[in-house]
């Protein structure tokens, strides 16, 4: 995730919990607003999680699907909404050449894992294909040159 979470979610995470206010990709600030702090925050006490870096393995799932609930980044049916997870990379990445990868990315990751999502999932284990996928894929785009 990702704020794909999904979006920037993984940048979300390391810079809140280093308490910067903006983290990199491929070198590029990625500037985060209070808001989208807080939903951070939030997400991290409602699912009892101490810190960001310590995030219990049976905990992940269900934290990225509070975060993309709290981007209203699902469908009234619990799937994640294509467009807005999208729209989101474009709206916040930096430069042309970095968004058109994470896009290609968390599309490619979205038609591969998305449709397994489902809102009757308690332990939210259906969304981690595509939690994880779009977490893979973004760690090798923005740690690379």
């Amino acid at each position: 995730m990702s704020n794909i979470g999904v979006i920037v979610i993984v940048f979300t995470f390391m810079s809140l919990a280093s308490g910067q206010e903006e983290t990199n990709c491929r070198g590029k600030p990625v500037t985060l607003t209070v808001k989208e702090k807080a939903q951070v925050m939030d997400c991290l006490t409602e699912q009892k999680i101490n810190s960001i870096w310590k995030i219990p393995l049976e905990k992940v799932a269900c934290f990225g699907v509070c975060i993309l609930q709290k981007k209203s980044m699902l469908t009234d049916d619990g799937k994640i909404n294509h467009e807005k997870a999208l729209k989101y990379i474009d709206d916040h990445m930096p430069d042309k050449e970095t968004k058109k990868l994470l896009i290609d990315a968390a599309d490619k990751c979205i038609k591969e894992f998305g449709a397994q999502v489902k809102d009757s999932d308690p332990l939210c284990q259906t969304f981690l294909g595509v939690g994880l996928c779009v977490h893979d894929a973004f760690l090798e785009i923005c740690t690379s040159k």
